[in-house]
């Protein structure tokens, strides 16, 4: 009954000679939303400006870019 309590919002502490020992309360768990960035972040490429060229190589092999 307590978790049911607990579960609609009620904020339950159990406790031992008075002491608060726990809190019982609802898991939040957010919703992870892929692309839920895209739009918001921009890589500025001119930041990789005379970088080594391997770098750079090994960054297009990974993302699979063929230039």
């Amino acid at each position: 009954r307590l978790v049911e309590r607990a579960y609609a919002g009620e904020r339950i502490v159990i406790a031992k000679a008075g002491r608060p020992l726990v809190e019982l309360k609802p898991v939040t768990r957010a919703d992870i939303v892929f692309g839920g960035l895209m739009g918001r972040i921009e890589i500025d490429d001119e930041a990789f400006t005379g970088a080594d060229q391997t770098v750079g190589q090994l960054w297009d092999a990974d993302l699979e870019i063929h230039s």
